[in-house]
């Protein structure tokens, strides 16, 4: 090749493989930063925690020991209903005559807004039952419910509120005349009411339908079942009194389960 064909291969060839040389010099200059940043990660993952429900706490843990924890019992995520933490109960504050529940969808709505004026979080559903339903079919949940306890008052001091049932199978199981292991003995501020409190049911203690309900809670004629909030026997759902409908009554308010 003659001296002026050389030249122009040149000047056509370099410029090439100058952008390749930089190019696998960027390359191998990178390469030390991609290893340190991968090492980052690896320590990121390796430190990162995850959000637990251990013995009704939420926690944060190191991933490695999550799965040992998980099989001793713990839950992902924070404790709530449902997952691990506690549910709340209580007994309405007011009391409600037979057309003033509204049915079930009224006694519902009532339990939640009186929970929720009261700083208490969750959907509620009343103690009630119909020809239709019972608590045992329009509970949320009831494999994942419990334990139930009462809203915390200033007597409680650092220890939890009472628990009055471990979940849905002790709430509707008694032995003997013992059925709860604490009376639903304050409302959705913590108060205890002065007198014997009388609560709408409609309900046996198994939490079946107990055959009066004025007519489906929706009126202030006939009859319903009532139960006391005083006590921890049959008592608490079913006292065997049918008061009249036009009677103004409390009513039970439980804290549903999330999926």
């Amino acid at each position: 090749m003659d001296a002026p064909r050389f030249d122009g291969f040149a000047r056509t060839v370099a410029p090439r493989l100058t952008r390749r040389a930089g190019l696998n010099l960027l390359a191998g200059a990178s390469l030390p930063l991609l290893s340190l940043a991968e090492e980052t990660d690896e320590k990121k993952k390796k430190k990162k925690k995850l959000t637990l429900c251990i013995n009704r706490q939420t926690v944060k843990k190191p991933k490695k020991s999550t799965k040992k924890l998980l099989k001793q019992g713990a839950t992902r995520g924070a404790c709530s209903c449902g997952n691990g933490g506690p549910c709340t109960v209580f007994v309405t504050s007011e009391r409600l005559t037979g057309s003033e529940i509204g049915g079930l969808a009224g006694a519902d709505a009532s339990c939640t807004a009186f929970a929720n004026a009261a700083g208490l979080v969750g959907a509620y559903k009343a103690w009630l039952s119909t020809s239709v339903q019972s608590p045992a079919t329009r509970f949320d949940n009831i494999d994942r419910a419990g334990p139930w306890i009462l809203p915390r008052t200033a007597s409680d001091g650092a220890n939890p509120p009472p628990t009055v049932a471990t979940g849905f199978t002790d709430l509707t199981t008694c032995d003997g005349e013992v059925c709860l292991q604490h009376a639903i003995d304050r409302d959705q501020n913590g108060a205890t009411p002065t007198a014997v409190a009388v609560v709408w049911t409609g309900t046996f203690k198994d939490g079946t339908f107990a055959g009066l309900d004025c007519t489906g809670w929706t009126t202030n004629v006939g009859q319903g079942r009532s139960g006391v909030s005083t006590a921890s026997s049959p008592a608490w759902t079913d006292n065997s009194v049918a008061p009249s409908c036009d009677s103004a009554f409390r009513l039970y308010c439980f804290q549903q389960a999330v999926p």
